[in-house]
């Protein structure tokens, strides 16, 4: 080639170097290319936007299954494909709102805040200060429409004793149920025979000298003259030592009768299963069964609820977390990673859960589905799971639950009657705290309050435990709080009681369901859930059971629903746990109605 071709070959490639350098030096100061980091988070929230409406699209298309929530969650991910944490959490703001609106829509109440007063005085209640163990036991023991107590002493001079409701809002003393000194820890009440018209029986658990000496439980018979009748040995429970801590009365088979799952602490040297299950066979005897899924659970402390909306009651245990689905007649799988997946593995829910003293069961947005608060210690913050109707997500943050402390215990009920359900939290400190109630605002959040009247001494023992409850069946809920320290006697304290004194104006309406035994005496009022239909598509859910749990374990077969501005209500339907129900039509509100066999 000439000098001439070869300078041409030159230029050329001196050219496309220019050419390429200046699309490099291009390429780097375009604008659209520097905004790519912006385009690329513009597109992934318009594509999760898409998907959120594509989940809501497909909740809305898919069949609700009253009596199987699960399923319909199944579907829509079957639909859908699997959802992410920050998918779920999405979902159930979106569900939230959605569910509070219609429900605000159509009771019309404004959050009031609360005002109660101190009648522990005049309340027949003894004044001596004790040791407290998990709580009262609230029932009405001989079934004659007004709640009975039974109030623990642990390891005290006191005795454990009933105090019977006298219809006006005072009790008088009635027998011990357990004498002075003993190690009594967690009682349950409930009707464990169901023919003719039977009172309820107590179940009680006694410790064991730090596992050195396990105790048999005891078992009483409430007799029509109120007198209690020891009868463990003769139900087939008065053989089996353990080191008892919280007893469950939970139909297990869907036969309508209780069944007794009693929740132990580790034994010293233990022989034989830590957890115990008893089927009642019917004519009041218990049989023990066998492999059953919870015998070696590690738990002390257990909430009755359905976790999936199946009809069918599920175990929530703590202080370490998990959840234990009923999966066929005294059978239980332990379903906590999948519940909770939302929260991580199982590292994650230990840590997210960590320091569990109370639980309590509510519908806090009024959906339908049954949701669970956290009560914690050690300053870990309470936590709120929402039930998305096969798993949980933890709501607190966006639900306003930010605060921390030592908590011992919690009740829910529905204090001002606007239909919506609240929230206490009883602190434990050096002195005795002002307890924490939290006010439902009807919106899915809640507001913290001390100001709510319900306040006891500072130097009344420590925070313990709780009930909401009708004192008086004035349709306002009262308040029952066990004040002292489980071990040291310096931090001993009483029981205070609290009038919900709030005037009517700033009061909703109430209805009062009493609920006795579905038709023909075939299933226990314990577990049976309400559902009252308020109209627009809002129907307001409660269960007969505890209205938070500890050690112990109430039957509170008076339900108690507040109604905002509905001055009738459409419907009101018991579903008792053998699959019977009873239902009332067009039921006026401020009323009380009885639903069942009594």
């Amino acid at each position: 080639m000439d000098g001439r071709g070869r300078g041409i070959g030159s230029a050329m490639r001196a050219v496309v170097l220019a050419a390429a350098i200046l699309l490099v030096v291009a390429a780097a100061s375009d604008p659209v290319e520097a905004n790519a980091p912006a385009r690329e988070g513009r597109r992934r929230a318009l594509a999760a936007s898409r998907r959120r409406r594509q989940l809501l699209r497909l909740r809305n298309a898919v069949p609700f299954f009253p009596h199987d929530r699960r399923r319909r969650e199944q579907l829509v991910i079957q639909a859908a494909g699997p959802l992410t944490s920050d998918e779920a959490s999405s979902l159930a703001a979106a569900e939230v709102k959605v569910a509070t609106a219609a429900a605000r829509k159509r009771l019309g109440q404004k959050p009031s805040w609360p005002a109660f007063h101190d009648v522990s005085a005049r309340s027949g209640l003894s004044t001596l200060e004790t040791l407290k163990f998990g709580g009262p036991v609230i029932a009405d023991l001989d079934l004659d429409g007004h709640y009975d107590l039974v109030l623990p002493q642990h390891n005290d001079r006191n005795a454990t004793r009933v105090y019977w409701n006298k219809g006006d809002g005072t009790f008088s003393r009635g027998e011990q149920v357990q004498p002075g000194w003993k190690d009594v820890h967690g009682i349950t009440a409930g009707q464990l025979r169901l023919g003719g018209r039977q009172t309820l029986d107590l179940v009680v658990t006694l410790g064991g000298s730090n596992g050195e000496s396990p105790s048999a439980p005891s078992m009483f018979k409430v007799m029509k003259n109120k007198h209690l009748e020891e009868e463990a040995k003769k139900m087939g429970v008065g053989s089996r030592s353990m080191r008892g801590r919280s007893p469950r009365l939970i139909d297990l088979n869907r036969d309508g009768k209780l069944d007794l799952v009693f929740v132990n602490y580790a034994r010293t040297g233990n022989k034989g299963s830590r957890q115990v299950v008893y089927g009642n066979v019917g004519g009041g005897r218990m049989k023990m069964m066998q492999e059953t899924g919870f015998e070696y659970a590690d738990a002390e402390k257990a909430l009755v609820g359905d976790m999936d909306g199946d009809g069918i009651p599920d175990l929530i245990t703590w202080p370490w977390p998990r959840l234990y689905r009923s999966t066929g007649a005294f059978k239980f799988e332990d379903r906590t990673e999948e519940m909770l997946w939302t929260m991580g593995n199982a590292a994650a829910i230990a840590r997210g859960l960590k320091g569990i003293r109370a639980v309590a069961e509510l519908d806090y947005d009024n959906d339908g589905k049954m949701d669970l608060y956290f009560a914690r210690a050690h300053k870990h913050q309470d936590v709120l799971l929402r039930n998305m109707g096969g798993y949980y997500v933890d709501v607190s943050r966006a639900a306003g639950i930010q605060h921390r402390g030592d908590h011992r215990g919690v009740t829910v009920g529905d204090v001002n009657n606007d239909g919506f359900m609240d929230v206490m939290v009883f602190r434990y400190g050096a002195t005795r705290l002002v307890d924490l109630m939290l006010i439902n605002q009807g919106d899915g959040t809640f507001k913290p309050t001390k100001s709510h009247g319900a306040v006891v001494k500072a130097n009344n023992g420590r925070g313990d435990m709780g009930q909401f409850f009708l004192v008086d069946n004035d349709g306002k809920l009262d308040l029952l709080i066990g004040n002292g320290d489980h071990d040291r006697r310096a931090a001993s304290g009483t029981w205070s009681l609290f009038h919900n004194s709030l005037p009517d104006k700033w009061s909703g309406h109430y209805l009062i369901v009493e609920v006795g035994k579905a038709w023909r005496n075939s299933a226990a009022a314990l577990g049976a859930v309400v559902k009252v239909d308020v109209g627009g598509g809002v129907v307001l859910t409660r269960r007969v059971g505890s209205a938070g749990a500890s050690y112990c374990q109430s039957q509170l077969s008076i339900v108690h629903v507040g109604l905002g501005k509905v001055g009738r209500v459409k419907s009101v339907e018991v579903r008792w746990t053998n699959g019977k129900t009873a239902k009332r039509w067009w039921v006026k509100a401020n009323s009380k109605i009885r639903l069942g066999v009594f």
